[in-house]
């Protein structure tokens, strides 16, 4: 069982998410309507998804395969 919400939890691990291998983005989300940290990754692969933790501060980690993100342009 968590003992911080998850907005401390996500705060305080939000950087070192953002340094691992292949992570784009970092949020947080739901699963199975329970609070959960999403990590954005462009491909999950086997050597990026094992870099990311499987749970922090007592609540899961959950890998999103999302593709390339790239800007799109203005007009």
């Amino acid at each position: 069982m968590p003992e911080l919400p998850i907005t401390e939890v996500f705060a305080a691990n939000q950087a070192s998410l953002m340094e691992l291998r292949g992570v784009v983005g970092v949020g947080i989300g739901e699963l199975d309507g329970r609070a959960c940290i999403r990590v954005m990754v462009e491909n999950a692969t086997p050597a990026v998804v094992s870099g990311i933790p499987d749970r922090l501060g007592g609540y899961p980690v959950i890998a999103d395969e999302i593709g390339e993100i790239r800007a799109l342009d203005a007009e």
